[in-house]
């Protein structure tokens, strides 16, 4: 059985999506998947996987990437600017 996973009685590997959460915001900030995938204590094969096999799990993680690449566009131009306060 792959980690973070619990076979029901009589029923197949059901994976455990508890971990989708914390993956997604991580991905929001930092654009990262191996970051992301540290913080919520999963490998990157299994965030792939999910990824492959949950369309409602890949729209957010779609959607996670563009949030994460506004904020970086934004504090690209920030930066050159002479704006940006980190």
């Amino acid at each position: 059985m792959s980690q973070r996973a619990r076979r029901g009685p009589g029923h197949p590997v059901v994976p455990d999506k508890a971990w989708y959460k914390p993956f997604l915001a991580s991905l929001s900030q930092w654009a990262n998947v191996a970051q992301a995938a540290g913080e919520a204590r999963i490998s990157r094969q299994a965030a792939y996987q999910a990824r492959k096999h949950d369309p409602a799990f890949d729209a957010a993680w779609r959607e996670a990437e563009a949030d994460a690449t506004d904020q970086l566009k934004l504090m690209t131009w920030q930066i050159a600017l002479g704006e940006y306060v980190g």
